[in-house]
């Protein structure tokens, strides 16, 4: 079961960008999307919330693309 816990929306020239970041069983994860398609999902085994919403919002942000 996965449990939602943050949202991301990109702005300006990246404002088509959305990542969630949420719990998959008792690994973090993001999933990412582009003009609401999703366009990736990552599990993050043995990383910390922190590092999912580092991921997402380096994705939103332009700097990380999947």
């Amino acid at each position: 079961m996965n449990k939602l816990f943050h949202t991301f929306q990109g702005s300006g020239k990246y404002s088509n960008r959305l990542a969630e970041v949420y719990l998959e069983e008792q690994n973090w994860a993001c999933r990412f999307y582009i003009d609401n398609k999703e366009v990736s999902e990552e599990i993050y085994v043995d990383h910390s919330e922190q590092w999912a919403e580092d991921c997402a919002e380096n994705f939103v942000l332009g700097i990380k693309n999947v």
